[in-house]
Parts: C-alpha cells; structure tokens; sequence
C-alpha cells in the first residue's frame, strides 16, 4: 500500500540525514584536529618569540636571554630558528611516536 510505501521511503530520509550528520561531525573533527596539531608544532617558535621579546639584559647592559646566553646580530638569528627547529622536530617526532601524526 501507498502508506507502507511512504513509511519506509520516511525511514530511508531518516537514515540518510543520519549518515550525513555523522559525515559533517566526522569532518568537523578531523578539522579541529589539524588545527591543534599546527598551532602545537608552532608553539615553540611562539614560545621563543616571547623570552627573546623580554629584552632581559647583563650588567653591562648587553641583550642577553637566560641560559642561552648574549644576544648579538650574528648569534641571536641562528639560535631562534635552531631552536625553534629543533623543539618543533622533537614534538613532530613524539607526535608520531604516539600515533597522533
């Protein structure tokens, strides 16, 4: 009958909506999921972008950043990037060793 027809073509809607719904969930998921991903490997360069804005300075009153010493032209421009590199490939490489990459 037309009835029994039309009730099983509604559960059939019903269905699909449902499958839709758990494909746009799916996707919101894996785009939050990137996002934290990206913004944590590149915390570090944030990180070392704040201590090296402190503008923390010797008694002689040359930039200097605690522990990793004076800041001059030459020296200042490789430890930022070495470093940022370097914490960046570890989390990378910790992420993978969890299965989170």
């Amino acid at each position: 009958s037309i009835s029994s027809f039309m009730a099983r073509e509604m559960s059939l809607c019903d269905k699909l909506l449902d499958l839709v719904k758990v494909q746009q969930d799916a996707k919101e998921t894996h785009a939050g999921y990137s996002i934290t991903l990206m913004v944590t490997l590149l915390w570090p360069f944030q990180f070392l972008t704040g201590v090296y804005g402190m503008n923390f300075q010797d008694e002689e009153g040359k930039g200097t950043v605690p522990i990793l010493g004076d800041l001059t032209l030459e020296r200042s421009y490789y430890m930022f990037w070495c470093l940022g590199a370097g914490i960046t490939m570890c989390l990378a490489l910790w992420f993978r060793h969890a299965g989170l990459l």
